[in-house]
This record gives structure tokens, sequence and C-alpha cells, in this order.
């Protein structure tokens, strides 16, 4: 249970050419508010031995609170009272099942299927109970009323003002089930609704728009569910079925309706004397697909388990197939569409997702303000080799198409070649002061294609290739110093012009741990640590138009940094110093030079005796 009251009051504030007479300060109006709130939860947490009753009431929870607030400035009086209750119900209801396959079939089920299925399907169970159920419903309503006054002092005509009525009442519901019919496959199903019980006088002041909102409200039971004005529906289903040891496939299904009304959305009807409610509706849909194979899984599968005495081909061949990384292939495609104030009533194909393009562009004789439909592939694999190298390699390729009231627009991209590659770490003799030595690099190359329809059909292209290199040393002791590059060159070309890019960033960092003399290192509770870091970018973009064959530099920035950190730990007490340098721009630019001490004290409370 909670409860609170807070009350807040301020005097009235004079302006300097304020034409208020002294004698009339009495009479000023004050600014103040005042907030009152009471709440009171519970939820049953206990099993009930009745199992009838224990299916109502097991996970059952309530609440209700009530709040108050009056508040006044010198124009204006409000008051308002807020009413939120609501009711929750969560269940894990207990697993029943029965066989998939009769018993009287698993002998020929077993004879049709490989071996490695015939456990699988023969002795699967089937769960004819939901793994999940909840519901839950709110009711919340507000009175608010605002008086507006023409003075800022109390006068005898302040009982004829006219309140502003601000009321509100709607109910939430929301309910959710998931289903796991067999052990890989589960299913969702959630939705969230809101319905507003304000009579159609309250709601709105024109009676058309009150005879519209009247015809949509919907009784059960004589009980009045005031009409719908919101409304959010989520399915997902997921399909992971574990077939083979060496082998992955996913499948995913999710969709998602949302829908807005208000008694603002009227629009025109089929004749221009008729009017109707109209509604800002969205679908959307995406499912995807995986497969991947495990070489190494795939080798111990075929090959067995090392052991002595087996031939030398056997166990080269498995340890080649095992260097290859995870072999995957993903698609993915969705869709989404979106109307915009239209008087459509979605059916149930496109609240679920099912169907095609057509049944998200088009609803009876209206079409969608806006449509997105898209996919994409990734294929992705690798070699693990000795010594910690390695090996990724990826190609990516997505499409979307995208129709809106002003044209159509059409987006491709691919990425191809995207190598990673890291050496085997290298391992110096300790008189070179060095320990070891990683060095890995690759290569990017992404490229974008969009072409816009309508009368005259405009096509951009862009292609952007990438190589990073990052070497890091690890010297004796608690030296290490790394350097990171990337290397960034990219042309583009559209109806007005190509565009060429170059860039390049430099980072390098030295970090280490320093122990001052004895006498000083007595009184640290740990070593100094340090660390520098300078970075170095050059970044130059030129615009060659159709009218020239000059490329003409619009971007050509240079940027230079450096800072350097010292930080350290004396009887708890953390000090340190900073500074940095930045440089930015060619001709034109800034450049900033900080240094800064900090320290922070650390300390733990303990407990304090009382009497």
């Amino acid at each position: 249970m909670t409860f609170d009251l807070a009350k807040t009051s301020q005097a009235p504030v004079l302006l300097a050419n304020s034409d208020v007479r002294a004698d009339q300060i009495e009479g000023l109006r004050d600014t103040e508010a005042k907030r009152t709130r009471v709440g009171v939860s519970l939820r049953k947490r206990t099993r009930t031995a009745n199992p009838l009753l224990s299916l109502v009431i097991d996970g059952l929870g309530a609440r209700a609170s009530y709040a108050s607030a009056e508040g006044s400035t010198v124009t204006t009086e409000s008051s308002s009272g807020t009413l939120d209750a609501g009711v929750d119900w969560f269940r894990e209801p207990a697993s029943r099942e029965v066989g998939l396959v009769p018993a009287f079939a698993r002998g020929f089920v077993r004879r049709l299927l490989p071996g490695f299925l015939e456990d699988k399907v023969a002795d699967a169970r089937l769960r004819v109970t939901p793994e999940r159920l909840s519901w839950g419903a709110s009711y919340f309503e507000q009175d608010s009323r605002v008086f507006r006054f023409e003075r800022i002092i109390y006068a005898d005509d302040d009982d004829q003002a006219v309140a502003t009525l601000a009321p509100r009442e709607f109910v939430q519901m929301a309910a959710g089930v998931r289903f796991r019919p067999l052990q890989p496959l589960t299913a969702d199903v959630s939705l969230l609704t809101t319905r507003d019980l304000l009579s159609p006088g309250e709601a709105a002041a024109d009676p058309v728009v009150q005879r519209l909102i009247a015809e949509e409200r919907a009784r059960v039971a004589g009980v009045d569910l005031g009409w719908e004005t919101g409304r959010t529906l989520r399915t997902s289903y997921a399909f992971r079925p574990s077939i083979i040891s060496w082998l992955q496939n996913d499948f995913d299904w999710t969709t998602v309706y949302q829908s807005e009304r208000n008694t603002n959305f009227v629009d025109a009807g089929s004749t221009p004397d008729e009017l109707v409610l109209s509604r800002n509706a969205q679908g959307q849909r995406d499912w995807g697909a995986l497969i991947a194979v495990t070489p190494g899984v795939l080798a111990t599968s075929w090959f067995g388990l090392p052991e002595e005495g087996e031939s030398e081909g056997i166990a080269q061949l498995r340890s080649i197939v095992s260097a290859i990384q995870p072999i995957s292939v993903a698609y993915r495609d969705g869709i989404t569409s979106r109307f915009n104030r239209e008087p459509v009533d979605p059916a149930f194909d496109y609240q679920f997702g099912f169907g095609g393009v057509d049944t998200y562009r088009f609803i009876d004789a209206d079409t969608a303000a806006s449509l997105t439909d898209r996919a994409s592939w990734r294929i992705g694999s690798g070699l693990a080799l000795p010594g910690g190298a390695g090996v990724r390699v990826r190609y990516l390729w997505s499409q979307a198409k995208t129709l809106d009231t002003r044209s159509d627009r059409r987006t491709r991209q691919s990425t191809w070649p995207d190598v990673q590659a890291t050496l085997p770490t290298v391992r110096l003799p300790a008189y070179t002061g060095i320990q070891a030595i990683n060095l890995s690099s690759g290569i990017t190359r992404t490229e974008r294609e969009s072409q816009f329809g309508g009368r005259a059909l405009q096509r951009r292209f862009d292609s952007d290739t990438q190589v990073p290199v990052d070497v890091s040393i690890q010297w004796l002791r608690t030296l290490v110093t790394s350097y990171r590059g990337a290397f960034r060159t990219g042309v583009g070309n559209d109806p007005t012009g190509d565009t060429e890019r170059e860039q390049s960033t430099h980072r390098v960092s030295v970090s280490s741990q320093l122990l001052p003399p004895r006498a000083l290192a007595d009184r640290l509770d740990r070593p100094i640590r340090l660390s520098l870091i300078a970075t170095y970018s050059d970044v130059r973009n030129c615009r060659i138009t159709v009218a020239g064959d000059d490329c003409v530099p619009f971007i050509d920035q240079v940027n230079r940094t450096a800072s350097l950190a010292l930080d350290t730990s004396v009887g708890g007490f953390e000090l340190g110093l900073q500074i940095s340098y930045d440089d930015v721009g060619q001709q034109t630019g800034s450049t900033q030079f900080q240094v800064g001490l900090f320290g922070q004290l650390d300390f733990a409370a303990g407990v304090l005796p009382i009497g």
C-alpha cells in the first residue's frame, strides 16, 4: 500500500509595470499545487489446494490507486481526480502430452524413415496444453477541470467562470498465449487493445462524429465496452529442429499489426455528404531461415574420434575438415505497409501477416501510403589455422523495393569480398625484448545502387573499399604498443556527376605500468598506469560535375589528436593527470589543449551504533 501527500505554494510575483495597487495585494491569487495519491496492490503467490480454485486465483494480481491534484496560477485554477485500477493473471499449466505417432503405427513409421530420424519421430511427444497463459485488464478514469480568469486578482464575477472539462475514461485489455506442441516448435500470440469508454457526448462535440462513435460501440451482456481506439497484435513462430548433430536449421516468422483511431480521424466517405471514421493501420511481416553445417562435428561423425592406430590419411583428413569454420547460409524476407487516415478495416490475413504483396498493398479500394518489400542473403565461413591464425569470409546481399505516393524506389546492396585474416602470433627470442607480435588485416568492398522511378528514371551508384590493418606488440614486462590503421577509397555517380572519396586513419597507442623509486612506491597502492594515444585522419571528397572534368574538393580535412593519461592510488585515494591536444581542419579549423587533474576518494561506510 502506498500513500503520498505533497503541497507547494508560492506568493505571487508582481511585474515592474503591473497596475495593481498596494491595497489590492491581499486579493492576488496564489500559485499553489497539492497532490494526493493512495494505492494498494495484491498478488496471490501461494498454491491453492483446490485444483479448480487454483486454476482461477493462482497467479492473480490486482491493483488500484486514486490520485487527486489541485493547482492554481495567477490566472487559472485546476483540479483533477484520477482512478487507475487493474487486474492480471499469469499461469504456466502443467504439461499434458500424448504420443505424436499412435502405438500401432510406430513400427511402420520406423521402417519408412532413415535411421537418424526413427527415434525422433516415432517417440515424439505432442503437448496439448499451452506453455504459458496471461491475461490482464486495466481501467483508467480522469476527471479534470480548469477555470480561467481575466485578471490576477479575485473579483465578484469569478463564480460565473465556466470550467473547461477534459475527461478521460478507457480500458485496456491484454492477452497472451504460448504454445509448444513439439519441443523444437513454439508459437506466441499477444493482443493489446484500448477501448474508449467516454459517452459520445463527452468524446466529441460534432453530432455526426457522436453518431459514428455510437455505431462503433460494443456491448456484451449489457455491459458497454466502448469503442476500440488502438490495437497491437503480435505473432511469432519458431521451428528449430535438431535432426543431425552437425546440421543447424532454424526458421522463424514474426508479424506485427497496429491500429490507431480517435475522434479526429474523420474523413469523407463515398459521397460528399457522408463522413466515416478512418484509422492509421500498419502491418509488418518478417521471416527468415538459417542452415549451418559444422565441419568439425561432421568429421567426427564420419571418421569417429581420434584413436591410436588409425591411418595417417584419416587423421589428416579429419584435421583439415575440422579446421573449416561453420558454413552458414541465411535468408531473410520482410514486408511492411502503412495506411494513413484511411477508412479501412483490415481483415484476418492482413492482421496475422498472411497473403502476398497485394494483401499488404490493397485493402478493398484503398492503396497503402507506403509499402516496403525487402530480402537479404548472408553466407559465411572461415578457417581456423594453427598458431591462432584464421580467415573469415562473408558474402552479403540485400535488396528493397519501396512504393509510396511520390514514386517507387529500388535499392540493392552487396558486400564482396569481405575477408578478415589473422596471422599466427609471432614469438621472438627474449633478447629482443618482445614477447609477441599479432597482425590482422582484411578487405571489404560494398556496392550500393538505387533507382528512383517516376517519369524520369534516376540511378545512383556507390562503391566503397576498406582495408583495415591492426598490429599489436607485447613487450617484456607490461609495455604494450599497437597500431590500427584503416584505408578507404570510394566512387559514386548520380545524374548530376561523379564523386571520389579517400580517407586514411592511423592510431598509435602505448600503455604500460610504471613503478617509481622505492621511497615513493611504498606509498602507492598500485603502480602508475600510463596511456598514450595519438591519432591522425585525412579525409578528402571531391566532385566531378557533368559540366567539367576536374574533381573539385568539397571536403578536405585533417584531424590530429594526442592524449596522455596517468593515474594511481594512494591510501584509497584515486588521482591522476590527463593531457589532450586536438587539431581539426586544414586552412580553417580549431585547436584545443587541455590539462586536467582528477581525484576520487572511496571509502566503505560502517554501522553507526544508536543508543
